[in-house]
């Protein structure tokens, strides 16, 4: 998992050896005194060989031109002891973290309801069930099936909802918001509902106009945009396309098991879109609340 984003960093930091000064002293006294200053040479050198192996490793060109000119800026501004590769980590933890904006769901009203956007194949369905199984510890909650699109999608998640023991509802409306509207009648008790929407690979047109149907016509507490970590940074084009016709107010992360490079996860903080939720595997309890520090710590 993100062995490409651990490589570039580790490969980097492992190859670094900064010219320490010359001062006549034993090793042991060397290291409690002497503090080493890097040239500016050597945090070019280092901040560019970062930057070339991020874009390697699938972080966006922006995202890494960042990272390099926030590096280079606090290298420049501290001096370092002889465990700086293991300082040097921790200026980098605290530059990434940035770009890992956390969200915490907080349920503050009855019925709280959450639309689920996002393309198929990114475990949207999947990720819904996954949510409930979670909340139901806490609250009663409910799930609409409003993929008009795909029938085979909305049987799909009468299965997962089953599985998760929390009610479900669809109807055979053609309309999503029409569907939705019943569902949060049926479910008007409810604490929590979470609501399906239809996705497509491509941007397709009268998708997103019911997209923007729902988000006019229906009141909405929550957007989550469910992304596919291994989708690569084009994804994110897409949820600026969803943006114009959908609120998006956080992402869930899906199948970071499955992630190899890691780094296109860093485009969320491009985007200053909170990362609420992770998933790490396909059992309804594979599901937990996004950690950045936790995250950074596992890479670096």
């Amino acid at each position: 998992m993100f062995d490409g984003l651990k490589k570039a960093i580790s490969g980097v930091l492992n190859s670094f050896k900064p010219k320490e000064p010359k001062v006549g002293l034993g090793k042991e006294l060397l290291a409690k005194v002497v503090k080493i200053k890097l040239s500016p040479k050597e945090i070019e050198e280092f901040s560019e060989n970062l930057f070339l192996e991020l874009l390697d490793a699938d972080v966006p060109y922006e995202i890494a031109e960042q990272i390099k000119e926030e590096l280079k800026k606090r290298l420049q501004e501290r001096e370092f002891s002889d465990k700086y590769k293991e300082e040097i980590k921790e200026v980098l933890r605290g530059i990434l973290i940035k770009f890992l904006p956390e969200g915490k769901l907080s349920i503050d009203k009855k019925p709280y309801v959450i639309v689920f956007i996002g393309p198929n194949g990114y475990g949207k369905t999947s990720s819904i069930a996954k949510l409930a199984y979670k909340l139901k510890e806490s609250y009663n909650v409910g799930i609409i099936g409003a993929d008009t699109f795909r029938a085979a999608a909305r049987d799909q998640l009468k299965l997962l909802a089953e599985k998760a023991q929390v009610d479900y509802f669809t109807s055979d409306d053609k309309k999503a918001q029409y569907v939705i509207k019943k569902g949060l009648q049926q479910f008007k008790d409810k604490d929590v509902i979470l609501v399906d929407t239809a996705g497509r690979q491509e941007l397709n047109y009268n998708l997103m106009r019911e997209l923007e149907a729902i988000f006019r016509n229906i009141e909405i507490d929550m957007g989550l945009y469910v992304l596919e970590s291994t989708a690569g940074n084009a994804a994110f084009e897409q949820i600026q396309e969803y943006k114009k016709f959908a609120k998006i107010d956080g992402l869930i992360l899906t199948k970071l098991d499955l992630d190899t490079r890691g780094g296109s996860i860093l485009a969320a903080g491009y985007y200053r879109i909170p990362i609420y939720f992770i998933t790490l595997g396909q059992d309804l309890k594979d599901l937990k609340e996004f950690n950045a520090k936790e995250f950074v710590k596992l890479i670096i």
